[in-house]
């Protein structure tokens, strides 16, 4: 199978596929969320700080969870390998505690909605995160367990045929991405699209993972899934609470 870890190789500095899709998701949030600022009365200059925030945020939150869920042993060896963003490793439930915490306190510093622009960048933010997924097939990371159903996937200096995991947890987010539209469409109440994003990954990666090879299993469980619990539920109580105000 193709391997497109190394899209890009410029010898110090190497590409791939799934940091073109990251860098793709910045700008268009960034763009998002300039004219949603423009839209709401505020400078929309402040995009390019929102950005920052969020950059920050994301990247923060995504290797801290990683290195303490998923590498913790060889994080303890070297603690500094939570700054090697190169050799790959975000946690998605890492990545949307730190978005949550430095967009609030962008949107605190300049009088913001925080659920307002929440719920707008939901949607750019899924459709990423399913194009991600493509992208991780293709790296040949984050792979499945060993089957035999007809669409196992041989991956590169991976030994067996494998889940195609990537392209399940892909087809997830296309749905939610679509179901986020079909929200937006009915104007739900704020901070509807933004849990319902939240509440509806977390729910059907939790089954999806399953499938997903996991170095720490506990209780028949990865790490993953505990997380998807966690997030479910308190994504889930929040979901209540904005469709009863």
């Amino acid at each position: 199978m193709i391997n497109l870890r190394n899209l890009i190789n410029l010898g110090f500095i190497h590409i791939n596929l799934y940091g073109i899709v990251f860098l793709f998701a910045f700008i268009a949030v960034f763009w998002i969320i300039r004219k949603y600022l423009k839209s709401d009365g505020k400078n929309p200059e402040l995009a390019y700080t929102a950005v920052i925030y969020l950059i920050i945020g994301t990247l923060t939150g995504a290797r801290i969870f990683y290195e303490a869920f998923y590498n913790f042993y060889n994080f303890l060896g070297n603690p500094v390998e939570i700054f090697y963003l190169w050799q790959g490793g975000l946690s998605f439930h890492g990545g949307v505690l730190g978005v949550a915490i430095s967009s609030y306190f962008f949107c605190r510093k300049y009088k913001i909605d925080y659920l307002k622009i929440a719920d707008t960048i939901s949607i750019p933010v899924i459709f990423f995160l399913a194009l991600g997924k493509i992208a991780n097939f293709f790296n040949s990371e984050l792979y499945g367990k060993i089957t035999n159903v007809p669409w196992c996937v041989n991956f590169s200096e991976i030994e067996g045929c494998r889940h195609p995991v990537q392209i399940y947890e892909s087809v997830k987010n296309f749905s939610i991405f679509f179901f986020l539209i079909y929200l937006k469409r009915k104007n739900v109440k704020k901070g509807i699209i933004f849990f319902s994003l939240i509440f509806l990954y977390s729910f059907l990666r939790f089954f999806i993972d399953f499938y997903r090879v996991y170095d720490t299993n506990f209780f028949g469980l990865g790490i993953g899934q505990y997380l998807n619990i966690i997030t479910f539920l308190i994504s889930g109580y929040f979901l209540i609470k904005s469709t009863r105000k």
